[in-house]
């Protein structure tokens, strides 16, 4: 007797022209998931993730303005200032790495359901 769990479906089909039953039955669930309304709303989900994620300059407009006050600012608390400043950057840093891999995560997603 042939062991098929190691098989495609396609090698199968070549050998025998012909899938047993139980192969049959999961292309048919395998189906029906896809038409399902549960894989639309994946689909609609991840669209919608998509567009929610945030894509204006982040932080962009209050760095600069707090750049503008520390050219002001005198003494500790210009160095306070550029301290804060120097945090914030870091932060907008690391927030849009983490948006663009967020963002590919979804791509990818989407890709695999389509």
């Amino acid at each position: 007797m042939i062991d098929y769990s190691n098989m495609t479906d396609e090698e199968i089909y070549n050998i025998h022209g012909s899938l047993p039953s139980a192969r049959i039955e999961r292309m048919f669930d395998t189906l029906a998931f896809y038409r399902s309304k549960d894989y639309e709303a994946a689909i609609e989900n991840i669209e919608n993730a998509e567009a929610e994620i945030y894509t204006a300059p982040f932080l962009e407009t209050e760095l600069k303005e707090l750049r503008a006050l520390a050219k002001k600012v005198r003494g500790d608390n210009r160095d306070k200032l550029k301290f804060l400043i120097e945090m914030l950057e870091d932060t907008q840093r690391r927030v849009i790495d983490n948006l663009k891999y967020a963002t590919s995560q979804l791509e990818e997603a989407l890709e695999a359901l389509k």
